[in-house]
């Protein structure tokens, strides 16, 4: 009887488990180590109030081996999903994976909404940068890639060129800009492209990111966002060209 009742608490346990799982996923991943330490910890109190109040006897240990094995398949066929990674090795990384996926949302949107509000401050306080001595291009856009662990190299293209002259001057800085950040392999002739129609290029392998911006005061800009010790984003682009042209109608 007793062991009848042990199952049927487990039984509920891992019922709740599962509708659990149904409609809340992200956060049963996210906590499912400590499900599943919950569902052991059951079972082995479980056992041990069984012993003291003598259901369950030294000499059943062949029905608590079974019981034994019946919960290890349970945790492995109803909680998890192997993942075999070595012949002799079995890992089980759904936690993990989802856990790492979960902070990593996290982190991205603190960062953005992080860097959301420091461009509203900075377009409440356009004027302030440019009040006293003369502000580079460069220097005003690195108030804002500083203040989050990247930094930025402006190129500036020339005044009144030519279509023709523009796009090799294009090319001419891609190749520029592969030299001084070391970057292997770049397909200079399709991003050359890419920028001339005012897209922005992003280099994943290198963190890195080239924008580009036609400014009033030059044929062309092309800022250069690399990370140094933050996160990389799209918005960081967004608010990189945003600032070019805001320098530009100050100047």
């Amino acid at each position: 009887m007793y062991v009848q009742m042990l199952l049927a608490v487990l039984l509920i346990y891992i019922v709740g488990i599962w509708l659990f799982s149904v409609f809340r996923q992200m956060e049963y991943y996210l906590v499912l180590r400590m499900l599943r330490k919950t569902f052991y910890v059951i079972f082995v109190v479980g056992l041990g109030i069984g012993v003291i109040v003598g259901d369950l006897e030294p000499a059943d240990w062949k029905l608590i081996l079974q019981l034994a094995a019946v919960i290890v398949f349970i945790d492995i066929s109803v909680l998890l999903t192997p993942s075999i990674m070595k012949i002799w090795n079995t890992e089980f990384q759904y936690g993990d994976f989802f856990k790492d996926t979960i902070q990593k949302n996290d982190a991205i949107q603190r960062n953005m909404v992080k860097k959301t509000n420091y461009m509203s401050y900075m377009l409440q306080q356009t004027t302030l940068p440019f009040e006293g001595e003369p502000v580079t291009l460069h220097q005003y856009l690195n108030i804002y890639a500083e203040q989050f662990g990247l930094s930025v190299f402006v190129y500036e293209l020339g005044n009144s060129i030519e279509e023709g002259e523009l796009r090799a001057s294009i090319r001419s800085t891609l190749s520029t800009i592969t030299n001084t950040y070391n970057i292997e392999e770049l397909d200079t002739d399709d991003i050359a492209v890419m920028l001339f129609e005012s897209e922005i290029v992003s280099l994943d392998g290198e963190d890195l990111m080239i924008i580009p911006a036609y400014p009033s005061s030059a044929n062309m800009v092309l800022a250069v966002l690399h990370n140094q010790n933050g996160i990389l984003l799209e918005v960081d682009a967004i608010h990189i060209a945003n600032l070019v042209y805001l320098y530009d109608s100050f100047n």
